[in-house]
C-alpha cells in the first residue's frame, strides 16, 4: 500500500471556556453570536477549556456540555488544559485532548 494511511493537518477550532457553560447568560449570548453567522457555527468543532473548571471531573459533566453545545449546532470533540482525573473523565465521554495538560 502506498504512502500513509494517517497524516497531520493544522485545523481551526473554537474554544469554549468550561466555566461559561455555568454562567446562565452564556446560552443566550452563544445563540445572538450563531444567529449572526449561522452557517459560521454549523457542526463547527469545539474544544472545552479547563483551567480553572474544577467542577468538571465526571463523564457525565462532559456529556452535559456536549448536549448543552449541540443545541447550539456545535460539536464538542475534546478539552484543554485538563487535570489528570479530567483527562480520564473526558476520555470515557469519547472526548480527545488537545494542548496542555496539567
Amino acid at each position: 500500500m502506498a504512502g500513509s494511511l494517517v497524516q497531520g493537518a493544522l485545523f481551526t477550532v473554537m474554544t469554549v471556556r468550561a466555566g461559561m457553560l455555568r454562567d446562565p447568560g452564556f446560552e443566550q449570548d452563544l445563540e445572538r453570536q450563531i444567529e449572526r453567522s449561522p452557517r459560521f457555527f454549523r457542526n463547527a468543532p469545539v474544544v472545552l477549556d479547563l483551567k480553572g473548571a474544577e467542577e468538571f471531573g465526571r463523564a457525565e459533566e462532559f456529556v452535559a456540555a456536549r448536549r448543552f453545545l449541540r443545541r447550539q449546532t456545535l460539536v464538542l470533540v475534546g478539552i484543554q488544559n485538563a487535570s489528570p482525573a479530567q483527562l480520564e473523565a473526558a476520555a470515557a465521554a469519547e472526548l480527545a485532548s488537545f494542548g496542555p495538560s496539567g
